[in-house]
């Protein structure tokens, strides 16, 4: 199983959070936990069941290769474009995030009593 580390106070790092539980309803491919104060800054990491440590276009490509048929066709899609252009593209987004998807009320938005166990905190 993967496991998802995001930063709390991003709005897109929890829609990405937010998609990977709607395309893993049984709770097979994904965990989920906040990045550490060490972390790196404006990423999302996955680190992989083989304990492989994705950065970000190879977190989110991953992240959609695992959503299902039509997403992982787009991740797959994706791993064409060379990763530089690819991470230039994410850092671009990364830059301008809390302009394009508002910070969520307090550091956890709320979470399906059911789904909780899904979560590190």
């Amino acid at each position: 199983m993967d496991r998802v580390l995001y930063d709390g106070d991003c709005g897109l790092c929890h829609r990405a959070v937010r998609f990977a539980l709607r395309h893993d309803p049984d709770g097979t491919k994904f965990r989920f936990a906040p990045l550490p104060p060490d972390g790196p800054e404006n990423s999302v990491v996955v680190i992989t069941a083989e304990g492989r440590r994705l950065l970000r276009s190879d977190a989110v490509i991953r992240l959609l290769v695992l959503g299902g048929p039509g997403w992982s066709a787009l991740g797959h899609a994706l791993r064409i474009v060379p990763r530089p252009i690819r991470d230039a593209g994410y850092r671009g987004v990364a830059r301008i995030r809390r302009r394009l998807f508002p910070r969520p009320e307090g550091s956890c938005p709320v979470i399906d009593p059911e789904l909780r166990k899904r979560f590190e905190l």
